[in-house]
């Protein structure tokens, strides 16, 4: 009597286990690539967007000391450039599992990205005028990976691999500019950590 009764908890409990679904969705955060989305579309496959905006701005101020002469006493000239630089990026990458052993997950990340670059100088201290430039470019890499779980909720990641870089660089002062296109190839590493929700 005891027997089948036991048999049947066994049964409803792992049922219930078995049904609850697992955490698909968490929001990374990496370095150098910044805040993304992570999604297990299948046991095998998960893509993750990612977006990233960084600016930065500077101001420099030179004194220059002007030796006294015929023409006139000596002064000191005061000249200051500021600087603004904003960078925004915009990645996808493709996440294929490998090897999946309990809480470690290897798997082969191919992935594309687009970037922007914007340069604003006042150049004050220039006789050229104001100086700025704009740089496009497209990046596509590949690499492997490790994902490590500790629990259902957090994980850690960290990728190595190679990419390839393709730019559009505009640049020049008010009087002028140039083009050019630039291409670069290395190695990309990746670090970060996910919370799923």
């Amino acid at each position: 009597m005891r027997l089948p009764v036991l048999v049947s908890v066994c049964l409803c409990v792992a049922t219930s286990a078995w049904a609850q679904p697992a955490r698909s969705v968490g929001v990374t955060m990496g370095y150098p690539t910044g805040v993304g989305v992570l999604w297990h579309v299948s046991d095998r496959i998960a893509l993750r967007p990612d977006v990233s905006l960084t600016r930065s701005k500077a101001k420099t101020t030179t004194a220059t000391v002007v030796a006294p002469s015929i023409f006139g006493p000596g002064e000191t000239l005061t000249t200051s450039t500021t600087q603004t630089d904003w960078t925004t990026s915009a990645g996808l990458s493709v996440l294929v599992t490998i090897r999946d052993l309990d809480r470690l997950r290897l798997y082969a990340a191919p992935r594309v990205a687009w970037f922007r670059t914007e340069t604003e100088n006042d150049a004050r201290a220039n006789t050229l005028g104001a100086f700025n430039s704009e740089n496009d470019g497209l990046q596509a890499s590949g690499g492997l990976g490790a994902h490590y779980g500790f629990g259902d909720r957090a994980a850690a990641f960290g990728e190595l691999g190679v990419y390839y870089t393709r730019q559009a660089l505009s640049s020049g002062y008010s009087g002028g500019g140039t083009e050019a296109t630039l291409t670069g190839v290395g190695l990309r590493s990746v670090v970060g950590f996910v919370l799923y929700f």
